[in-house]
């Protein structure tokens, strides 16, 4: 129904039809994911770092799983398909673009978990920074940070393959 919408509108090809079929199911199935993973009527997620508290609204889980789904799942394909199909190449040089940033975000707030506290004694001296490192936030960190570089290599390799697609044509 959608597609016939869009398609009456915007008389698209075959190509991007196809596409936009394509998210749609993933949104789906990332719909039924976080109903499945956080609960019916429940639309949020609760996490608690040690002192830290963290909770994600339904939209925000929505939005990191589609994005990270939408990776593997167009990475495969192009990869698959050997980059021959552009519009598939340009969505997923936006799915990794955006990925970078959310992941970026991502990674700025978990080591800011880890700054440590301030003691502050009496007025007579100055407040002494007492670090105190958690290591299990340093190694999602560091993961975290080593799944963007492969985002970041994923976007260089997308660029050059969409440059010389566009070369081809």
């Amino acid at each position: 129904m959608f597609v016939f919408l869009v398609d009456h509108m915007f008389k698209l090809n075959k190509e991007v039809k196809k596409e936009f079929l394509w998210l749609g199911f993933i949104g789906l199935v990332d719909f039924s994911l976080i109903q499945f993973i956080v609960g019916w009527g429940n639309w949020g997620l609760d996490i608690a770092i040690r002192d830290s508290y963290v909770v994600l609204s339904a939209m925000q889980i929505f939005f990191l799983l589609f994005l990270n789904i939408c990776f593997f799942i167009y990475l495969l394909r192009v990869l698959l398909d050997k980059f021959k199909n552009q519009t598939a190449n340009i969505i997923l040089l936006i799915i990794t673009g955006s990925l970078i940033y959310i992941t970026s975000i991502t990674v700025k707030f978990i080591g800011s978990i880890d700054q440590g506290w301030i003691l502050y004694p009496s007025f007579s001296s100055s407040p002494v920074i007492l670090k105190q490192k958690y290591t299990i936030t340093a190694t999602i960190n560091l993961y975290v940070q080593l799944y963007e570089i492969v985002q970041l290599m994923v976007l260089s390799v997308i660029g050059v393959m969409i440059g010389r697609g566009l070369k081809r044509a």
